[in-house]
């Protein structure tokens, strides 16, 4: 029986290990807002308990003024020798009336940095929503450009107004 006993107690650890090495670190710090807007600039936003995808809070992005941009960002060192980085997030959109480009939306959207913290290239939309929608993953597989030390993350609510939701952002090494 003892034995039994260990070797469920063995294989439980072995798992649990092998589970911890495979698992993907999130780069983003807090990144379901559960700490308000911690590690996150604020041009805006407010955590929400209100409308949430998981835990007790979200970020909530809400202006009714077409002629600002409202958001936040979180820039974050991208670890030595990526290839490609895993950006995801949970939107939700409430009545967001898009400006004149289509651009102007509930965005989310990436640059990379250099050690200057310059923009390389162009930034990368992962979504523009507008209208009404419920809950939506947007995930997307992105390669890291050469020179690249750091990634920009930005919520906003770009020249539009009405409600963006997000939760759950995460930003992983790709595999």
């Amino acid at each position: 029986m003892q034995l039994h006993k260990f070797a469920i107690l063995f294989f439980t650890a072995l798992c649990i290990s092998f589970v911890n090495v495979h698992a993907q670190k999130n780069l983003i710090e807090n990144s379901g807002f559960e700490n308000e807007l911690e590690g996150w600039s604020n041009y805006g936003p407010i955590a929400t308990p209100w409308v949430v995808k998981s835990g007790k809070k979200s970020c909530a992005i809400i202006t009714y003024d077409k002629s600002k941009w409202v958001g936040t960002d979180q820039a974050v060192f991208i670890p030595k020798k990526t290839d490609s980085l895993q950006v995801s997030a949970w939107a939700k959109a409430e009545n967001i009336a898009q400006g004149k480009d289509a651009w102007n939306a509930g965005l989310l959207s990436v640059q990379f940095l250099d050690i200057g913290d310059k923009n390389l290239g162009d930034g990368i939309s992962l979504f523009n929503i507008s209208g009404t929608t419920e809950w939506q993953l947007f995930t997307k597989q992105i390669k890291v450009p050469a020179g690249a030390k750091k990634i920009k993350v930005m919520l906003a609510m770009s020249y539009a107004s009405g409600s963006l939701f997000a939760d759950d952002v995460t930003c992983t090494v790709a595999k």
